[in-house]
């Protein structure tokens, strides 16, 4: 900053640097509202509780996508209040997710749940739990970065993976040089340039 050299922080912003990456808030928003119009469709609306897993040491920018997750959910489903929530710590793994979501269901007898989990492999660990336990009729999970592994996962028949988001991020070069030649001329850039994201379900994955 101090010898005047542009900045650009790709996904996790700095001080004095323009952002360019995911919108994780407006990506978890797409997501939360994918899920509660699914529990519409599936039960009528009515769900027991919404469990958002959690990586507490990545910090609040990843974790907007889980309010936003939530935000989604409460635009359609308002009934869905803080009391229905549970938030555990899945650590963004897909070993560690299936752990905390094993427990979990040990101890309760509620039925369906929607799960908004901070990334995919989160998402695709407590899926995994619910089918171990013999109750995935009870889950909607909705996870984040379209990951390989979730595509897959969207292309089984009856699968209870309802949405993820897609961040694109093999487009990212292209559109870091267009910026950098935008701020190289002088011309007027924003502060944060975000990606455009993609609800991927489905029915449009492939």
């Amino acid at each position: 900053l101090d010898a005047g050299i542009p900045l650009v922080a790709v996904e996790i912003p700095h001080p004095g640097a323009i952002y360019f990456g995911g919108n994780n808030f407006e990506a978890g928003r797409l997501c939360g509202r994918a899920l509660a119009k699914r529990a519409q469709q599936v039960w009528g609306g009515e769900v027991d509780g919404l469990i958002l897993l959690e990586w507490p040491v990545a910090g609040p920018l990843p974790h907007s996508a889980l309010t936003g997750v939530a935000k989604g959910i409460r635009e359609i489903l308002p009934q869905i209040d803080d009391q229905r929530v549970t938030h555990l710590n899945g650590k963004g793994d897909f070993g560690e997710s299936l752990d905390v979501m094993r427990k979990h269901l040990r101890r309760s007898r509620l039925r369906r749940w929607i799960v908004g989990a901070i990334n995919d492999h989160s998402a695709l660990g407590a899926l995994r739990a619910f089918e171990e336990s013999g109750r995935l009729g009870d889950c909607l999970v909705g996870g984040q970065n379209a990951d390989l592994e979730t595509r897959m996962e969207l292309r089984r028949p009856g699968t209870r993976f309802v949405a993820t988001v897609g961040f694109f991020p093999e487009k990212y070069g292209d559109g870091l040089i267009r910026l950098a030649f935008e701020i190289i001329h002088k011309r007027h850039v924003a502060p944060s340039i975000y990606v455009t994201h993609v609800l991927i379900t489905p029915q449009n994955v492939d």
